[in-house]
C-alpha cells in the first residue's frame, strides 16, 4: 500500500497536486517519469526513492547524466513545471531519441527473431532425427516380432506333427525298441533335455546372448523361405539323439535349416551346466602345430569339444 502511494505521488504532475486538475498534458509529464525510471538504475530501494522525488525538482543523479545525455534532455522537456511548454504527443513521436529506441528495438527483434528461427530450426532437426531413429527401431522391432511369430507357429506345428497317431512301420518300431528295452525317443528327449528351475536360470541370466545369436541367424534367413524351407523335428532329433520317428512325408515339408541350427545350439546349451578338462594334447603330436592358432571343435556324437590356441596345446572338455 505504502509503495502505491509513493507511486502515485511521483507520478503526479505538479498541476495534479497543486489544482487537482488532469489533462493529456498531465500523461506527458508521467510518461517522462516512467522513462526515467526504465532508464536509470538504482543500487536500493531508498535510492531509487531519493531519485524519483529529486526528479520532481529536475535533478539527475550524476551517473544517469553522463551515461544517457540526449535521454536526459528529452526527461526534461517531458517533466516541465509549466504544462504549456511540455512537448505534444505529435512532437514526442518526431524526436530523435525515440527513433533511436525504434531503431535499438527494432535491431534487437529481429535479433531475437533470429535466433528464436535458428533454435527453432536446431529443434526442429532434432525432433526430426529423433523421429526417424524411433520409426526404425519400430520398424526393427516389428521386423523381430514377425520372425518369432513365424518361428513360434513353425515349432508349434512340428509338436502339433510329433505328436500325432503313429503310423503302421512305427508303431512297428516302437515294438522293437521294447523288445530291445530301448526307450521311446520323446522319454528320451524329455531326460536328456528336462526344463528344469536351473535350466530357466541360465536362461534368464544369458538372455541377451541367445538373443542376439537368434536374430544375427534370423537376419540371414529370408523371411520368406520361413514356410517354405523346412526340416521335420525328426531331423533335428536325430543328429542329437541318434534315434528317429517315422512320418509321413507329404505332412512336413523341410523348416529352416539356420533355424533348425539355432534348436541344436539350444539344446547343446541346455543339456551341459559346466565344463570339466578331460584331456590335453601337446601339439607337438600334430603336423604343422605352428599353424595351429585357434580353433574349437565337437566329436562326431558332440559329448566332446577340444579348443586349440596359441598355447601349443589342446584342451579337450
Amino acid at each position: 500500500m505504502l509503495r502505491l502511494q509513493l507511486e502515485e505521488k511521483w507520478y503526479a504532475s505538479p498541476e495534479e497536486i497543486n489544482e487537482g486538475v488532469c489533462t493529456i498534458l498531465s500523461n506527458i509529464y508521467s510518461l517522462g517519469m516512467l522513462l526515467f525510471e526504465l532508464l536509470c538504475q538504482f543500487e536500493s530501494e531508498r535510492a531509487h526513492a531519493a531519485a524519483m522525488l529529486d526528479l520532481r525538482h529536475r535533478i539527475f543523479p550524476p551517473t544517469f547524466l553522463s551515461e544517457n545525455l540526449k535521454e536526459a534532455g528529452f526527461c526534461l522537456r517531458l517533466l516541465h513545471p509549466e504544462p504549456s511548454l511540455r512537448p505534444t504527443t505529435r512532437d514526442i513521436l518526431q524526436f530523435e531519441v525515440l527513433n533511436g529506441f525504434q531503431e535499438v528495438f527494432a535491431e534487437e527483434l529481429s535479433s531475437s527473431i533470429n535466433r528464436d528461427d535458428t533454435e527453432s530450426k536446431l529443434l526442429l532437426h532434432f525432433l526430426g532425427l529423433s523421429k526417424e531413429k524411433k520409426q526404425k527401431h519400430a520398424s526393427k522391432l516389428m521386423e523381430d516380432i514377425a520372425c518369432l511369430e513365424a518361428d513360434i507357429k513353425e515349432v508349434e506345428k512340428r509338436r502339433h506333427f510329433s505328436r500325432k497317431p503313429l503310423t503302421y512301420s512305427s508303431i512297428n518300431a516302437r515294438e522293437c525298441r521294447y523288445h530291445s528295452k530301448e526307450p521311446p525317443i520323446s522319454e528320451m528327449h524329455s531326460s536328456l533335455y528336462p526344463f528344469s528351475s536351473d535350466n530357466e536360470m541360465r536362461l534368464m541370466r544369458n538372455i541377451n546372448q541367445l538373443e542376439s545369436a537368434y536374430f544375427s541367424m534370423r537376419s540371414r534367413v529370408p523371411f520368406h523361405e520361413t514356410d517354405s524351407m523346412r526340416r521335420p523335428d525328426k531331423d533335428l532329433l536325430k543328429n542329437r539323439d541318434n534315434g528317429h520317428l517315422t512320418q509321413n512325408n507329404e505332412e512336413i515339408s523341410s523348416p529352416p535349416e539356420s533355424l533348425g541350427a539355432f534348436f541344436d545350439g539350444l539344446c547343446k546349451y541346455a543339456r551341459y551346466s559346466k565344463f570339466e578338462v578331460r584331456g590335453i594334447m601337446r601339439s607337438g603330436e600334430f603336423n604343422n602345430s605352428a599353424n595351429v592358432i585357434c580353433s574349437l571343435s565337437f566329436d562326431h556324437v558332440e559329448d566332446y569339444f577340444a579348443a586349440a590356441g596359441i598355447s601349443n596345446k589342446i584342451k579337450i572338455f
